[in-house]
């Protein structure tokens, strides 16, 4: 691939992983600033905590990447991937369950509440692929 293409390819990501991660922050803070007491559960501050590590994440990849990218594939690296991807598959199991905990909840009711379920689906669907073509 070219290294042009691969920079923008980055900044994409990048730029899609921020823009997402701020939606679901954004929607998280909401229910609390309207009161939204059916959706104010311990599940919500968990789902807060790993969007923010995972903007926290997303700046640090960036900078290893364009600094130095020989650490990319670092036994740091991959220890810190380890530990990402199951933070990420627990965030995914803890965001379904809370989305079907606040299924009735009127007051969540939000686009950005349907982002999260399709992201937490996409998820699944990557993990599934994964096991399945053994590259965990």
């Amino acid at each position: 691939m070219d290294t042009q293409l691969a920079k923008i390819l980055i900044i994409f990501v990048v730029i899609l992983s921020l823009y997402i991660n701020g939606s679901i922050i954004s929607y998280l803070y909401n229910l609390a600033d309207i009161n939204c007491e059916c959706a104010l559960t311990s599940e919500r501050n968990y789902i807060m905590f790993y969007t923010l590590y995972s903007i926290i994440l997303t700046f640090i990849f960036i900078t290893i990447t364009l600094f130095n990218p020989s650490m990319l594939v670092s036994s740091d690296m991959y220890s810190m991937s380890v530990v990402n991807r199951l933070l990420s598959f627990i965030n995914v199991i803890v965001t379904i369950y809370y989305l079907n905990k606040i299924r009735n909840c009127a007051c969540s009711e939000s686009p950005n509440k349907r982002l999260m379920f399709y992201i937490a689906g996409g998820a699944i669907f990557v993990y599934i692929f994964n096991i399945i073509f053994g590259m965990c």
